[in-house]
């Protein structure tokens, strides 16, 4: 949750190879021929799989690259806001530049196809933000089934890295629509750049009995803070109060803190279970921290059975 590793050369490769060639052929239709010049096929590598931290020094120099004579705030301005609302001046301006976002148009590019080969790229079950939903890929003719993709950085602000791999992030349509939307949030947080063995907040409780239950954040990490409150990550998560987190609340009253580790022993002859397989058999998640992507709730159901003491803090 909130972490992603960064991918192999070989599918980087395999990303330039799925958009290079047409972005390149859109660059060669641009109109203004400084901008034209300035985007060379190295540059437009650069921004397809350049990391974070690169495309963060890159962005004054495209700023003013390809929106010469200051153009850019006034582009951004106009940009943001529906065709029917802008001024004649701002209508000018999007026309004007128009071929040099198209270069860069997200929309155009993750078709239907693309976007499962970059679902599949990445490859995550779910959602990055949240941990809360799948968002698992599934071929259908009919509707696309897989991962939304976030801008970390919002195209609405940033075009010029609406295509960066980087920049793309596989979420839940809640996250990415509903709770996300423009904001940008500090550069230390995007999920490539986080720390995959730092814990930003932990999963809790309050209640003394099964009834009174609610699920609350705590230790929450300044850094941290306002992803917590933009997802509404305790109230969305309050939604499985008298669900899951009873479920587990009930289960450690019943149970010791043994019975991961001798349950399936007695139940299924020849196999001894390691204690991963028994928490993956008995409650659907992983218990390493680093696979919470591979299966929705892993990270809360890992710090309630903590909390309760059906797992070891260190486990």
């Amino acid at each position: 949750m909130w972490h992603l590793e960064f991918l192999s050369p070989v599918q980087e490769g395999a990303y330039i190879a799925m958009f290079l060639e047409q972005m390149k052929i859109n660059r060669d239709n641009i109109s203004i021929k400084s901008v034209k010049k300035y985007l060379t096929d190295d540059l437009l590598r650069e921004i397809l799989i350049s990391r974070p931290q690169k495309l963060y020094g890159m962005c004054e120099d495209l700023k003013s690259h390809l929106f010469p004579h200051e153009q850019y705030g006034p582009f951004i301005n106009a940009y943001r806001k529906k065709e029917r609302s802008r001024s004649r001046t701002e209508k000018d301006c999007i026309k004007k530049f128009k071929q040099v976002i198209d270069v860069f148009d997200y929309e155009s590019y993750i078709d239907k196809a693309n976007g499962y080969k970059l679902a599949r790229l990445i490859g995550r079950n779910s959602c990055v933000y949240c941990n809360r939903q799948y968002t698992l890929i599934v071929d259908n003719p009919k509707n696309i089934v897989r991962p939304e993709f976030d801008h970390y950085l919002p195209k609405s602000k940033y075009p010029f890295f609406a295509m960066s791999l980087y920049n793309l992030i596989p979420s839940c349509h809640i996250c990415n629509s509903s709770c996300k939307g423009t904001k940008e949030f500090c550069f230390t947080m995007n999920p490539y750049l986080t720390d995959g063995n730092k814990e930003y907040f932990t999963f809790s409780y309050e209640g003394s009995d099964a009834a009174s239950l609610k699920v609350i954040l705590k230790d929450i990490d300044p850094s941290a803070k306002e992803l917590c409150e933009s997802f509404h990550l305790e109230e969305i998560y309050n939604a499985h109060s008298q669900l899951e987190l009873k479920d587990l609340y009930t289960f450690a009253q019943k149970y010791s803190s043994t019975y991961l580790s001798d349950i399936l022993p007695q139940t299924v002859r020849d196999f001894t279970p390691s204690q991963e397989e028994a928490f993956n058999c008995i409650f659907g998640t992983e218990i390493d921290r680093s696979k919470d992507n591979n299966r929705p709730l892993s990270k809360f159901k890992r710090d309630i059975l903590t909390e309760l003491k059906v797992l070891k803090s260190d486990e």
